[in-house]
């Protein structure tokens, strides 16, 4: 199965759901998900995806402190792929919010996350590439990464900004080494929600910057969402459109549409849940530049501790 730039039309369908520590008392905690996948169509593969951090946290002198692990991979027995990437940060919270240094996520990537494509990321390496060059650069090798980054809230604005030095970034859109500045502005009202952010990168000799907004809405049955994006490693500017019914408190139906240039891509699927954390669903995709439809199956877990 050929993956494909035109795959990126569909990106950021269902956003924009921050990527938080879980709450609790236990020193330890975890957030995230894992899913194993297999897609049919001009081909067959398997596909496994993981976003997730592992944490302990603890105080010193009252200060919530403590140490967190995220973790990037992807792979499939069936294609000569396989990579992971570590994020280690050691972070404080403050009266001033919260500050981590080591290697942070992509602030904005964290709050606006690039989601799965009728239910399958097999796809989101090429779109997050584009919306989430932080990240990927890291994950995809030869980078090496530091930085700094801040969370806080004002006045119901949740807001955060990631700085990240980049080592050995040529061949990959800049030359030599340089750095990455990231951030985001969100709010809930309600049913409703949005986060706007961007993505600076500086280079020897090069400078671009990513742009993205995502707005939407939920009453729990039912709800939409309308994402923009507007990246340095597209031609054009890029649009979606999604919503979802829940039929049962268990199953979720989602419908999607994207436009990236004069290319169009739509997908549908259909997702239960189980045991709490656990998910399982089926979906189609198909569009512009794609020989045929691509059916999916996958299964997650969902790691809220």
């Amino acid at each position: 199965m050929k993956k494909t730039v035109l795959s990126m039309v569909a990106l950021l369908a269902g956003s924009g759901a921050a990527f938080a520590q879980s709450g609790g008392s236990s020193p330890l905690y975890a957030n995230g998900f894992v899913q194993y996948e297999y897609l049919s169509g001009a081909d067959e593969i398997d596909f496994w995806f993981g976003d997730f951090a592992l944490g302990l946290r603890g105080a010193f002198g009252g200060t919530p402190v403590g140490f967190d692990l995220g973790v990037l991979a992807v792979g499939s027995t069936q294609e000569d792929f396989s990579t992971s990437a570590l994020f280690p940060t050691v972070w404080a919270e403050t009266a001033y919010g919260k500050f981590s240094l080591g290697r942070p996520r992509s602030a904005m990537a964290s709050r606006i996350k690039v989601p799965p494509i009728a239910g399958t990321y097999y796809f989101t390496d090429d779109i997050q590439v584009a919306f989430n060059f932080t990240d990927m650069a890291v994950l995809q090798g030869g980078v090496d990464s530091y930085g700094l980054r801040y969370d806080g809230n004002f006045n119901g604005f949740d807001v955060g900004l990631s700085w990240h030095h980049l080592g050995g970034i040529g061949g990959k859109g800049m030359d030599g080494n340089g750095t990455s500045l990231t951030g985001f502005v969100g709010r809930d009202y309600g049913a409703f929600d949005f986060a706007v952010g961007f993505e600076h990168l500086q280079g020897e000799g090069n400078s671009e910057t990513t742009y993205v907004a995502t707005l939407g809405y939920d009453v729990g049955t039912y709800g939409a969402r309308v994402s923009l994006g507007d990246s340095f490693l597209m031609p054009d500017s890029a649009y979606s459109v999604e919503a979802f019914y829940r039929p049962l408190d268990w199953l979720k139906v989602t419908a999607s549409y994207g436009n990236y240039a004069s290319y169009a891509v739509y997908g549908a699927n259909a997702e239960a849940s189980f045991l709490k954390n656990g998910y399982a669903g089926i979906g189609y995709f198909d569009g512009d530049g794609f020989s045929s439809g691509i059916t999916t199956a996958y299964v997650g877990w969902k790691l809220n501790y």
